[in-house]
């Protein structure tokens, strides 16, 4: 939840920086080109992924770059939280249309016992693929065997 606030409030500093014209660089916010670090990190305390990039990727506005990364990180996080370990699976797919994440990770036993979970991370998700008038899916595979979130950020062809 801390770590959720602290990126909120660094997203919200980096857009009024914009806003005023005066953007920091020391405060640059993360990227897809930055997936690579957060996998690192994500190993040292645990967790296995592997990141697929289908399509070419296109040069997305900032705060879209931003989102998508935000979006990948909370993925992975809530695979770390509620996963059953092995390795998790993270598919980018660029068209013309947009730009689709994917995550699957093992569903752990305990996380079908808990219909009722409040799910903040996938609330966090949403919210910030609405921003860019996207749309979001997630839940069991139909065999119950992993849990598959999917995200799709619409692209503006003009």
């Amino acid at each position: 939840m801390e770590t959720s606030s602290r990126a909120a409030m660094l997203d919200l500093r980096r857009l009024l920086d914009v806003l005023h014209g005066d953007p920091a660089a020391e405060d640059s916010q993360p990227g897809l080109d930055n997936l690579p670090e957060l996998l690192e990190t994500l190993r040292a305390v645990g967790l296995r992924a592997r990141v697929t990039v289908h399509g070419v990727p296109s040069r997305l506005p900032e705060s879209l770059d931003i989102a998508a990364y935000r979006v990948v990180q909370e993925m992975l996080t809530n695979a770390l939280r509620h996963g059953a370990g092995g390795v998790a699976e993270v598919e980018l797919r660029h068209d013309r249309a947009g730009l689709t994440l994917t995550a699957s990770n093992p569903l752990a036993t305990r996380t079908r016992a808990r219909p009722d979970s409040p799910h903040r991370g996938l609330q966090g998700i949403r919210s910030r693929v609405t921003m860019f008038a996207g749309s979001t899916s997630y839940g069991p595979a139909p065999d119950g065997s992993a849990w598959i979130t999917t995200v799709t950020f619409p692209l503006d062809s003009s």
